[in-house]
C-alpha cells in the first residue's frame, strides 16, 4: 500500500514538474512573441547626403507608418538615422505600442554621437508621446482622424499631455 501511495506521488509531482516546465516555455515563448508582434518598418536614411526631394518623400513614408499604426493600434517599429549639418548622426528608434495599462503612445528612443571623434558615450534620450494628429502640410489645420489622405500631404503633430510637450515631425 505505502508503495504504491509513494509511486502515485512520484507520478503526480513529476506531471507537476512537466506541468510547470511547460508552463515556463510557454510563458518564455509569450515574451518572445510579444517582442515579434510589432511590424517592422524599416531603417530610413536622412543625412546630408540624400537630396531633398527623396528627404521628403521619405518624410512621407515614416508619417505614413506611423499614423497607420497609430490610427489602427498596431503596434510597429521603425528607425531613423538622421545627420545634422554640423555632421552629428543621431540614430531614433519609434515604437508605436500600448502602454502597461493599455494606453497607446509613440515611444521614440534617440542616440546622438555629440562628441564627434572623442570616446566619450553617445547622449541618450527618450520621449513618450500619447496623442498623435495629423496636420495639414498647407494650411496647418487639423485633420480628422476619419479622413484618408496620401503620405506627403500631411505632418504628424507629437503629443506629450503630461509634460505639455509637442514635436512635429
Amino acid at each position: 500500500m505505502v508503495s504504491r501511495r509513494r509511486g502515485a506521488l512520484l507520478a503526480f509531482a513529476f506531471s507537476l514538474g512537466i506541468a510547470f516546465f511547460g508552463a515556463k516555455q510557454a510563458c518564455g515563448q509569450q515574451t518572445k512573441d510579444k517582442v515579434q508582434a510589432y511590424d517592422e518598418g524599416g531603417t530610413f536614411r536622412i543625412t546630408l547626403d540624400v537630396p531633398r526631394t527623396q528627404q521628403v518623400k521619405i518624410g512621407g513614408e515614416i508619417d505614413a507608418f506611423i499614423w497607420d499604426h497609430w490610427s489602427e493600434h498596431r503596434r510597429g517599429k521603425l528607425q531613423i538615422i538622421g545627420q545634422t549639418i554640423e555632421g552629428q548622426v543621431k540614430v531614433q528608434k519609434i515604437f508605436i505600442e500600448p502602454d502597461d495599462r493599455g494606453h497607446w503612445h509613440m515611444r521614440d528612443e534617440e542616440e546622438a554621437d555629440v562628441h564627434k571623434g572623442t570616446q566619450a558615450a553617445p547622449a541618450k534620450t527618450s520621449d513618450v508621446y500619447d496623442e498623435v494628429r495629423r496636420i495639414d502640410i498647407d494650411s496647418g489645420q487639423a485633420i480628422p482622424t476619419s479622413q484618408k489622405r496620401t503620405a506627403g500631404t500631411y505632418h504628424l503633430l507629437l503629443i506629450n499631455t503630461s509634460k505639455g510637450a509637442q514635436w512635429v515631425l
